[in-house]
């Protein structure tokens, strides 16, 4: 019982510094006390009741269901960067992470590219600051980028009468720059790559774009693509209608009016019905820290 309580309060003191919040729950990546033991009818108890050890071999924290049914033990070697719950009781779970799961700063035995899509408006960029803090050596990226490359792309956008092929070419010399500079070093020094926006984008929008100029634009964009990109391991699509996106954009620029918008969207749906395994789709009207929380638990889940 001592035991117990003193590795208790233990967990609570790094509890408020190693935390990160989940769906208003805690996952800890602060406490290593080995492989968790016990019955499972006290999570608290059994997680606290390990080896005692604090070798840093597993994450241990206790993370509240209320309608969920743990399973059994599931238990993982140290260098196991996945989730692994404890437990028979209704509305608890133990979990822990190992020390090499990005969460706990720990670099993955293979780089992983995860994207984060949806129309303007819909919250990427304040997911993907979220997601920056969540994950510290991640790779967080975006497209257009901030190189010259990036910066012409933006004056295209900005520009009325660009022509819609020439502005296709702008992207793709882009992206072209974005994979060998940034994405392509961080994928082969096995980082966790998380970019607010990618070919996806280019596919809705260029392909909504060139409607009128090409009889299959989507199709082509992908064929242009496809000796030079990488595919992402997961795309988050931030789902929000139209209507919802001109609201909150205020129709800064010529992409985000109404009806190109829509049909952007369409493009969008047809991608994800083209590769369901890929996308997760998540509601973008959700609060932000929600949004964020959601968007995490599907990146762990990959990996």
């Amino acid at each position: 019982m001592r035991e117990a309580t003193r590795g208790l309060n233990q967990w609570r003191q790094r509890d408020q510094v190693h935390d990160s919040i989940v769906a208003g729950n805690r996952v800890g990546c602060g406490v290593g006390i080995g492989h968790v033991a016990g019955d499972g009818s006290d999570p608290i108890g059994d997680g606290l009741r390990g080896r005692g050890s604090r070798d840093g071999s597993h994450r241990v924290a206790v993370i509240k269901e209320p309608s969920a049914q743990v399973g059994a033990d599931e238990s993982g070697p140290a260098k196991d960067y996945g989730f692994h719950t404890r437990g028979n009781q209704t509305g608890f779970k133990s979990l822990w992470m190992g020390p090499e799961h990005p969460r706990c700063g720990g670099v993955l035995a293979a780089g992983m590219l995860v994207t984060i899509e949806g129309l303007d408006g819909s919250g990427k960029t304040t997911v993907c600051e979220q997601l920056a803090a969540e994950y510290p050596d991640a790779t967080i990226t975006r497209e257009p980028t901030h190189s010259w490359y990036g910066e012409a792309v933006r004056q295209s956008v900005n520009t009325e009468d660009a022509d819609p092929v020439a502005e296709l070419f702008l992207y793709m010399a882009d992206h072209a720059d974005h994979l060998s500079r940034v994405i392509e070093p961080a994928l082969t020094a096995n980082r966790l790559v998380i970019s607010d926006r990618y070919i996806d984008s280019r596919y809705a929008y260029q392909g909504a774009t060139l409607a009128g100029t090409l009889a299959e634009p989507v199709a082509y964009i992908k064929q242009l693509h496809a000796p030079i990109t990488r595919q992402p391991a997961l795309t988050v699509y931030l789902d929000i209608d139209p209507e919802t996106a001109v609201e909150r954009t205020e129709q800064a620029n010529k992409f985000e009016r109404l009806e190109h918008l829509r049909a952007v969207q369409e493009n969008y749906e047809q991608l994800i019905a083209a590769e369901p395994d890929r996308f997760v789709r998540l509601d973008a009207t959700a609060p932000p820290a929600e949004l964020a929380a959601r968007a995490m638990a599907a990146i762990d889940d990959r990996l």
